[in-house]
């Protein structure tokens, strides 16, 4: 099993060096609801110890950083966990199309798909410990 996951974190250094816009782009910096920060995408196996990350703006969505993540798998899991952010057609097909099952729930606005309730349950698990190894204060 393995499991996605992707959280924000801000920047708390002093702002020196190249311009804003440099800056931004060099260190994944960007714009979000919570303030200014970075997105920290992670890939994890089934005991929550992650093995790829990726980093994105604030502002960016995860989604498209999610291929790049399952290719870099160094095998094919039974499944793969993620919350709805990751939750389209093409990312069920693509992990269908790899070999594994996905988990992941749909969003409000789509039709019912075919998700076990323990996966949330793997997942939140995740979440908590990548938050609390998070060594970026």
């Amino acid at each position: 099993m393995v499991r996605t996951s992707g959280f924000t974190t801000r920047r708390r250094e002093s702002k020196k060096g190249a311009s804003f816009e440099e800056r931004d782009h060099r260190e994944a910096l960007g714009r979000s609801r919570g303030g200014y920060g970075t997105k920290v995408c992670v890939i994890a196996d089934g005991h929550g110890k992650a093995f790829g990350f990726a980093l994105a703006p604030g502002q960016a969505h995860e989604l498209p950083l999610a291929p790049a993540m399952l290719d870099s798998l160094p095998a094919i899991p039974l499944w793969v966990v993620a919350d709805k952010g990751y939750a389209s057609n093409a990312m069920r097909e693509r992990i269908w199309d790899m070999g594994a099952r996905p988990a992941i729930p749909a969003k409000r606005r789509d039709g019912p798909v075919a998700c076990p309730k323990w996966g949330s349950l793997h997942r939140t698990g995740t979440d908590i410990r990548l938050r609390r190894s998070e060594n970026l204060e």
